[in-house]
């Protein structure tokens, strides 16, 4: 909300997934793919219509995802 943007992406947190809301950069920049577990972005700035959001997320993340939600609720 107040345009914070983090030049590197914090290290030391192998255990928590580290998800990361790309909206303001997207395409802009590369990702340390090897650091991130999800990254989203409201698609509408910089990749599609406004409404759009993409989502990539780390197969082993999806794993292990609840699988007992609403369709609608679920990335898969």
């Amino acid at each position: 909300i107040y345009g914070t943007q983090w030049s590197e992406l914090p290290s030391g947190f192998e255990s928590i997934p580290v998800c990361v809301d790309a909206s303001s950069d997207i395409f802009s920049r590369p990702i340390a793919w090897e650091n991130v577990d999800l990254v989203y972005a409201g698609a509408q700035k910089n990749a599609g219509p406004s409404g759009i959001t993409l989502v990539i997320i780390r197969k082993d993340l999806m794993e292990q995802a609840n699988k007992d939600i609403p369709t609608v609720l679920s990335y898969t």
